[in-house]
């Protein structure tokens, strides 16, 4: 697979979690994000895959828009990297 198809299923994934997120469809979310997720909220503050799952999924956050700009996947040997 070359570097463009990869691109395309990475961001083709990144769609699916971003409407995942919208529906607060916990199910989805946690086929889209790794059980190592680490990540951090607008805020700055750590948290794991369990806690993005509690946040986005029913009773959390209810998303109303979730727009993105300048999106650019950053590739290394086994890693891909979605940023913007």
């Amino acid at each position: 697979m070359d570097g463009d198809e990869i691109r395309h299923q990475v961001m083709a994934v990144f769609e699916t979690l971003r409407q995942a997120m919208l529906n607060q469809d916990a199910e989805t979310i946690s086929a889209c994000v790794a059980e190592d997720y680490q990540g951090s909220d607008a805020g700055g503050v750590p948290h794991d895959r369990s806690a993005m799952l509690q946040a986005y999924g029913p009773g959390g956050v209810k998303l109303h828009t979730f727009e993105v700009s300048d999106v650019t996947v950053r590739s290394w040997p086994g890693t891909e990297l979605v940023a913007g």
